[in-house]
């Protein structure tokens, strides 16, 4: 039965063995929740032995599922370490992927990176912008190397290195009431609808602000969601509603918003990167080291 078996299997049952929730699970991986159930079921089938003991309230692994999780995570590694080791020896550049949520270009990012090839100019560097759910997931199969982003949440066998803390701030259309307050609190806002972007793109970011939301008596019912930080400061300023956002965001420079403090809310938000807490990549250890360097200067 082992002949069907296929990286797909390893990928889906990785990224539910970490995440303990079909839920959770497909929305990282992109897929819906009843194709990762059919795809777990075909595992076992192939497998021929229970990976499961239970889902809900959340996932728990049997004792053949935890080993088959561990060992997957090897394989899925090994295999993209066969992959990069084949295009080495045809000639190709060795290559770093990073994953970043947009945020993270505002943080000194390109300056950091061209540092890097000026050190490294053989390593091909590959940049993609990845939902922060996707992160650790990847992260895990080998196919990203390291991940820039706000704090995720915690992942066994994941190391998250803080870099910056920032606070978060309240967005307004820039001809709104309250807009000439430097101060507002959320309060005031009474029933005006609030807008943010989908809980993917950044899921501990997305849970602090609405406990922030929440704090202030508010509810915290979404109006209207944006697929990026650009659009929904976009819809702000369309006039579709608030929102909250890290202060970082007041570098898109978006027209027709305005960046308030919150009143009664002292909330900051991690930001970082995040790489496997085994490895020991020295083009991983390169590139942290500099946005070590870059940020201790800065702060």
């Amino acid at each position: 039965m082992s002949e069907k078996l296929e990286l797909r299997h390893l990928r889906y049952f990785l990224a539910l063995s970490g995440e303990r929730h079909f839920g959770r699970a497909a929305e990282g991986l992109g897929v819906t929740q009843p194709l990762l159930s059919r795809q777990i079921r075909n595992l076992e089938e192939i497998v021929g032995v229970p990976l499961l003991a239970q889902t809900r309230p959340t996932v728990e692994l049997t004792a053949a599922g935890v080993l088959l999780s561990e060992q997957a995570q090897q394989t899925l590694l090994q295999t993209e370490r066969a992959i990069r080791a084949a295009r080495n020896a045809s000639g190709s550049p060795q290559r770093l992927v990073i994953a970043l949520e947009p945020c993270s270009t505002l943080h000194g990012l390109s300056a950091i990176v061209r540092k890097f090839h000026a050190s490294l100019p053989n390593v091909q560097i590959d940049i993609h912008e990845l939902p922060v759910v996707t992160h650790v997931q990847q992260l895990r199969s080998g196919e990203v190397d390291i991940a820039f982003s706000h704090r995720n949440e915690a992942a066994d066998g994941i190391a998250f290195n803080t870099m910056a803390t920032e606070s978060l701030m309240l967005v307004l259309p820039s001809g709104h009431r309250l807009s000439r307050h430097r101060r507002v609190d959320l309060a005031e806002l009474g029933a005006e609808p609030f807008v943010l972007w989908s809980r993917s793109l950044a899921p501990a970011c997305y849970d602090c602000i609405l406990q922030a939301v929440r704090s202030r008596g508010l509810d915290e019912e979404i109006r209207h969601k944006a697929s990026n930080h650009q659009t929904l400061l976009e819809m702000v300023a369309g006039g579709l509603g608030w929102t909250i956002a890290p202060a970082c965001a007041r570098g898109m420079r978006q027209a027709g918003v305005v960046f308030r403090s919150l009143a009664g809310i002292d909330t900051a938000i991690d930001i970082g990167f995040a790489h496997l807490a085994s490895s020991r990549d020295r083009r991983v250890r390169l590139l942290a080291k500099l946005w070590q360097e870059a940020h201790s200067k800065v702060h």
